[in-house]
Order: structure tokens, then sequence, then C-alpha cells
């Protein structure tokens, strides 16, 4: 699990797969193969992480980071925990859109999961104006845009325009 920087109520839920690959990366930068291996002995789990935020007290809505896909486990125990949503979003904005890193078929058991735990849905990851249609056929209860509405890239300023046009896409 790493951090999230748009609010403290939302818990990103990363697969080992993804940890797996950053220590490996660090490990090859790091003079000590032991840090990196402390760090995993250290780092929580996912199932760990999710019933820490499921009795913290607070709504949270646990973000799944899907750039290495979407472990099954993980999203049914998230789902019995009674969190009142659930959302997918992407790390690596470069890798391209939620839909270029995650199958369709992937989202579709994802979104039903969840709405069979009576929770909402959200989906995010790089989104443009071009996925409305998929979204629309997918109809999460929300969708995360952040590369849609920002003129010059993701780290500029919120754009109106690129919001209207998105609006009625």
């Amino acid at each position: 699990v790493g951090d999230w920087q748009y609010g403290a109520l939302q818990g990103p839920i990363l697969s080992r797969a993804y940890w797996s690959s950053k220590l490996a990366e660090a490990d090859a930068l790091l003079p000590s193969a032991a840090l990196s291996a402390a760090a995993d002995e250290t780092r929580p789990d996912a199932a760990a992480v999710l019933r820490a935020l499921a009795a913290c007290g607070h709504a949270v809505v646990p973000v799944f980071i899907a750039d290495r896909g979407l472990d099954a486990a993980d999203v049914q125990l998230a789902c019995s925990l009674g969190f009142p949503g659930l959302m997918v979003d992407t790390a690596d904005k470069r890798a391209g859109s939620l839909f270029d890193v995650v199958p369709i078929a992937a989202l579709r058991r994802f979104i039903a999961a969840v709405r069979a735990a009576g929770a909402m849905v959200g989906l995010a990851g790089a989104l443009q104006r071009s996925h409305a249609m998929a979204l629309a056929d997918l109809a999460p209860d929300f969708a995360g845009f952040r590369s849609a509405v920002c003129l010059g890239g993701r780290s500029q300023a919120l754009d109106a325009s690129c919001l209207r046009d998105l609006v009625d896409a």
C-alpha cells in the first residue's frame, strides 16, 4: 500500500505484484538488498490494510491500484467489510488509461462484485473524453477524471472548457 495524495479518506490498495516489481527496482538501486527486504517485512499486505481501513471509524473508499491487475481475493475481502464504495485507479498514468491496463471483463467483474455487496463503485485512471461510451456501458456510480479536464496535462490547472467537453460527451 502506498500514499494517496488526493484525500486522507481514500486508501489505495496495491497488489503484491505491483510492490514486488518496485522492490526489485529498489534492490537494483540500493547498496544493500537488506533495506528493501526490511521494508517488505514491515509493509502490511492488502488484507491487513483493508481490515485497518474498515475499522478506522470513518467512511473510507479504498482505491485499488490496478496497474498489475486486480486481486480477486482482495476485492472480495473489501466487499465483505462494509465500505460505502470501492474504486479502481492506476498509478502510472504514462502506461495509458485504465482501459489500457485492465481488461473490460475484469472491470465488469469488479463492478458486479462491488454492487452485489451493496456499495458504490468508481473508476479512474487517465480517463479521457474518448472513454465516455465505455464508461456509460460499465455505468460506475462515479468516475475520476484529471487528465481529461486539464489543458496541457494532468499536472496543469483544471480547464472549464475541457470540463464542458467532458460533460457534453
